[in-house]
């Protein structure tokens, strides 16, 4: 432990404030090491620094049978202990290691050197600063267990309150460096733009990627256009290779359509950029399903993209997470398509539409989750995972409990298979 960022990082130590700082020093928080020479200057909404331009080592080796379609094997599910009065978890592992400010996991990267999971929390300004967490990671044939290693505070080299309540989504890495998309809100007006940062594991915010004007808001009174608020970027997603960053919004930009509805899907954007000659992105078209179920008198309903991980430079799955609510009925739907960048069909002057093949609904193997355990939540982060005894690499889901005492934060893992 090396100690709590300086105080004028975290704001002035209200109770909220004091119940995480006593929560990080017993998760075991470290402090950001501050700016370095080769920084670049603070970013506040809508800075465009590209990232580096070098292939970095993947992190994650790729599946093996490039170009082929995959299938995916249930493993295990985690579920961490909740704290107790007593100051153990359900199953007598000490509260602090899984404290009710961890919460909001809504990305994933799984670091192979390290054997280290990074999750990145979106509680969007609960706490005093966002938070990225890593978890040390046992994976077997029949065998998911975690167990939490640090948590740090995201910062800049010198603030500018552009962190202030960021809704960091996806989080995805290259070998030196993390990515972290963030999804855009209307409150507070500085985080209204969608955006890709880049940071480092100390959490200190390096630069943002340069986002395509299709994706920002129209300025004075335009037509809106660009992303929807809090239906921004959500998937992210590096190559194994190195070269690619890939990210997702949720739901279609204002300018491509309706979001999703019971009748039909809503239409994405996918843009691809290349690390090794940073610029403007390709573009392409994602339809994901209408939502499901239909229920009667919905207050809530909602099918979007969640997540993505790449395969290869090509090959990309695609998380679609589907929401219902109806009265005292809650419902998720989660599925994994995959799609393929060069099977990519012209649709006259909107971006190519990819092509999609479901590879699982999680309805099909959540009988076979833990007892007690046996119900779908709100699945939004994925990433490629180590390598299994069979050779094949695994696949590893969180779901955001959203720091709600009636959902969950549950970890499942898959093995990843070639046919």
């Amino acid at each position: 432990m090396t100690g709590l960022r300086r105080e004028h990082a975290l704001g002035g130590r209200d109770g909220v404030e004091r119940g995480l700082l006593l929560a990080a020093l017993a998760f075991g928080c470290r402090e950001g090491s501050g700016a370095s020479a080769s920084a670049t200057a603070a970013l506040p909404s809508g800075a465009t620094a590209s990232p580096a331009a070098s292939v970095a080592v993947p992190l994650a080796a790729p599946p093996s049978g490039a170009g082929a379609e995959v299938s995916l094997e249930l493993i295990d599910d985690f579920n961490p202990p909740r704290p107790s009065s007593t100051g153990a978890g359900a199953d007598g592992a000490p509260a602090a290691a899984w404290d009710a400010a961890l919460g909001g996991l809504s990305g994933l990267f799984y670091s192979a050197p390290d054997n280290l999971l990074y999750a990145i929390s979106d509680d969007r300004g609960r706490f005093p600063a966002p938070r990225l967490y890593s978890f040390g990671l046992e994976l077997g044939e029949h065998l998911l267990r975690l167990a939490p290693r640090s948590v740090v505070l995201l910062h800049e080299p010198e603030p500018t309150g552009s962190l202030t309540a960021l809704d960091g989504e996806g989080l995805a890495g290259d070998g030196r460096a993390l990515f972290l998309s963030v999804e855009g809100n209307e409150e507070p007006p500085s985080q209204r733009e969608s955006r890709v940062l880049q940071l480092d594991r100390d959490g200190l915010v390096r630069g943002s990627v340069l986002v395509p004007p299709a994706f920002r808001p129209a300025g004075g009174d335009q037509p809106p256009r660009g992303t929807r608020a809090n239906l921004g970027f959500e998937g992210l997603s590096v190559s194994p290779s190195g070269r690619w960053l890939f990210a997702m919004a949720e739901a279609a930009l204002y300018q491509d359509g309706p979001v999703a509805s019971f009748d039909q899907g809503t239409r994405v954007r996918l843009a691809r950029w290349d690390l090794e000659r940073p610029g403007e992105p390709l573009e392409l078209g994602y339809r994901t399903d209408p939502v499901e179920p239909r229920l009667e008198a919905p207050s809530v309903a909602h099918n979007g993209v969640s997540e993505l991980v790449a395969l290869d430079d090509e090959r990309l799955l695609v998380l679609e997470r589907a929401y219902v609510e109806a009265g005292e009925r809650r419902v998720n739907t989660v599925r994994i398509f995959q799609v393929d960048l060069a099977q990519a069909a012209a649709e006259g002057g909107s971006p190519p539409l990819l092509a999609k093949r479901l590879v699982l609904d999680l309805n099909d193997v959540v009988a076979r989750f833990d007892e007690g355990q046996r119900e779908l939540d709100n699945f939004e982060g994925m990433t490629l995972g180590p390598r299994l005894a069979s050779g094949n690499p695994s696949l590893l889901l969180v779901s955001d409990d959203n720091f709600s005492a009636r959902q969950r934060t549950v970890f499942v893992a898959f093995e990843l298979r070639t046919r």
